[in-house]
């Protein structure tokens, strides 16, 4: 690998670079594009070795001797040469020392970091590193070389200092399809060996969650353990202490644990029976003893046992035992206890902080005092005192109206603060009939409504129904019309109702004429030129880019003629204009003459010269004053013709005159 730059004194180096590192490292000689050196196992590089040879212009080695050489690590590469002393971008060197390297036969070979150590934290796995080189006074070299690490080295035996093999410490390889060797695993029956799959201790194992159903009559647990003082136990979750199934060996009872800590006893006793524990006699209830309200049944083995509330509807209302009031819940835990009766004219009261029903003794009697009229409503006036009125006020839910009073027919109607009785009264059309507990309706029908001839009425079965006829006037959002034909339109004049106009014929325009649309053949107004301002054309809606506007047509009509092909010509046929390819035209204009070729015109001849002839040779035209190279053999006059004539056709005959027989009288001396 080998850079070069010239510098000022035309010195031309090619450095080849090679790393090896100080710390017992092998020297790795990377021959791709990219410098390489080998990776040291602490992640730190002491030394790099590197040699370099040197050229001169004239591509021979330069002289032996002493050089003040400056090796220098960059971040960056640089193109663009850097006078002395190169440190325009200084910013970005990481590393510099300057070393006297002696040069014998062009090759000169140092140790970087010999003068100054290399930075701890250069990391050539990740980073870029450039390094430059400047000798004497000379600019420093580009481009700069980059240094890059090794991803792998070839038939490479070592890695982190560790080596291939089946000692302790070695790294082990993989055999066929990516599987590593049994004999490199740890196996067998001791504690962190793994089992083989032949292991005997296998034959009996269980698969977790592997059962989906069995034949079996008998599935043991813990075949392989006698009882002992041993418990076996069934476990439901993943919790810490979960719910479990066990049988205690040393009690010789089934248990059972909602929490997985504190266990209870299955059932020990007889078929059909519970052991119920305290106050019980074997596995049944004794006996029911009754207490206060509460009635029970002597009990026995395999018999029902009863227990009742003794709700008494006879008595005197007093004692522990015994009431009228029935059960309350009461007290602060929310006892059953018995509700007992009251003295003569006492009142139940609750007592929140007791949280129970008790008796009080109220003012007079009921306890409650007050005056009043018989009838009257008697309301709480909030002051432990009663009041009342002989119709209850709207503010307490009543009417605050007397009934007796009301007509026959009255309605209650509030009026925005409280009620007012009132009957109905007949209006224009409609008869009421205000009855003791009902109102009628007239049975006749009015049969019209005020103001409006078009609306009719009828009534049946008390039900008063409203009839339209006719047409809906303008004054009321109507059209005064009755029927209409496809493409009619609407517009008003006068009157009640609008008009309409029936659709035009084909190519009519719509005109107003005296205040009204109408129908006519042409718009109405003077002529104008074409385009002119007056003209609703000279804004196009759209424009056809190359587009003409030409009048054509048998009845003539301005039209747009679209642009022609490419090469095509504009010509007239006497009558309309077309585009046009003819490739036989020839044209000529101010002496200069055209041939068409193809679709392209292109100039034949310039200006024509007097006496030029032209002619065509079957291919092309050919133009020449002389006879003889216009494209065609000479022609030959034959006897003695003295004139041409050209007829109509432009045929061209030769002629002679005879002066004895073509000409008369005296020949003037000007003719011979």
């Amino acid at each position: 690998m080998s850079f070069f730059r010239k510098n000022k004194q035309r010195k031309t180096v090619h450095t080849s670079l090679i790393f090896t590192l100080v710390i017992g490292m092998a020297i790795v000689v990377w021959s791709g594009l990219q410098t390489v050196f080998a990776v040291s196992t602490t992640n730190s590089i002491e030394q790099i070795g590197i040699s370099a040879s040197l050229f001169n212009n004239e591509n021979k080695v330069i002289n032996n001797g002493s050089y003040e050489v400056r090796f220098a690590l960059y971040s960056v590469d640089r193109s663009v040469s850097d006078s002395y002393p190169s440190d325009s971008d200084a910013s970005t060197r990481l590393w510099e020392e300057t070393q006297t390297v002696e040069v014998k036969s062009g090759l000169i070979k140092s140790f970087l970091g010999k003068v100054n150590p290399l930075p701890a934290n250069l990391d050539f796995a990740q980073g870029d590193y450039y390094i430059g080189i400047r000798i004497g006074t000379d600019s420093e070299m580009i481009p700069r070389k980059k240094l890059g690490s090794v991803p792998s080295a070839t038939n490479s035996q070592f890695l982190q200092g560790k080596t291939i093999g089946t000692n302790e410490g070695d790294i082990s390889t993989l055999g066929k399809g990516g599987k590593m060797d049994i004999g490199m695993l740890p196996t067998g029956k001791g504690k962190s060996q793994l089992v083989l799959g032949n292991d005997s201790r296998l034959a009996d194992i269980h698969v977790q969650n592997t059962d989906i159903s069995t034949d079996s009559q008998t599935f043991n647990i813990g075949s392989g353990s006698s009882l002992g003082s041993t418990n076996f136990d069934l476990t439901v979750s993943n919790a810490s202490s979960a719910p479990t199934l066990r049988f205690n060996a040393s009690t010789q009872r089934w248990q059972f644990s909602n929490d997985g800590t504190t266990y209870n006893n299955i059932s020990g006793g007889s078929v059909n029976s519970v052991t119920l524990g305290t106050d019980t006699n074997g596995d049944y209830v004794a006996s029911i003893t009754a207490g206060d309200g509460l009635v029970g049944s002597v009990t026995g083995e395999g018999s029902t046992p009863t227990l009742g509330v003794d709700i008494l509807n006879t008595g005197i209302g007093s004692g522990s035992s015994i009431s009228f009031s029935g059960l309350e819940f009461a007290g602060p835990s929310n006892s059953l206890t018995l509700l007992q009766g009251c003295a003569n004219n006492d009142v139940l009261s609750w007592d929140s902080s007791l949280k129970a029903w008790k008796c009080a003794v109220a003012s007079g009697v009921a306890g409650l005092s007050g005056s009043g009229t018989n009838g009257s409503v008697a309301y709480w006036t909030g002051m432990s005192s009663l009041s009342y009125e002989n119709q209850l006020n709207v503010s307490r839910g009543g009417t605050g109206l007397s009934g007796s009073s009301a007509p026959n027919g009255s309605l209650l109607i509030g009026n925005g603060l409280n009620y007012t009785l009132a009957t109905l009264t007949p209006g224009t059309g409609i008869t009421v009939t205000n009855a003791s507990g009902s109102i009628t309706l007239a049975t006749t029908a009015p049969t019209s409504v005020t103001n409006d001839t078009n609306v009719t009425g009828s009534i049946a079965s008390n039900a008063l129904t409203l009839a339209w006829s006719g047409q809906l006037s303008v004054a009321r959002g109507g059209t005064g019309q009755s029927s209409y034909t496809p493409g009619d339109m609407l517009y008003y004049s006068s009157g009640t109702s609008l008009s309409k106009l029936g659709i035009g014929g084909n190519g009519q325009v719509l005109v107003i004429s005296g205040g009204i649309p109408t129908w006519a053949a042409t718009a109405p107004g003077a002529a104008h030129d074409l385009l002119s301002s007056a003209h609703s054309d000279v804004v196009a809606s759209a424009v056809a880019r190359g587009s003409l506007i030409t009048g054509q047509g048998i009845t003539p009509a301005w039209a747009q003629l679209a642009i022609g092909t490419n090469g095509q010509v504009l010509k007239s046929n006497g009558t309309d204009i077309a585009w046009s390819t003819d490739n036989n035209a020839t044209y000529s204009a101010g002496g200069t003459l055209l041939q068409l070729s193809g679709s392209t015109f292109s100039v034949k001849e310039g200006l024509l010269t007097s006496g030029r002839l032209c002619t065509y040779d079957g291919t092309n035209l050919v133009c020449d004053t002389s006879s003889s190279s216009v494209g065609h053999t000479a022609v030959t006059l034959a006897g003695t013709p003295n004139y041409l004539t050209i007829d109509g056709a432009q045929v061209i005959t030769l002629g002679s005159i005879d002066l004895t027989t073509d000409v008369t009288g005296t020949l003037p001396v000007a003719n011979g």
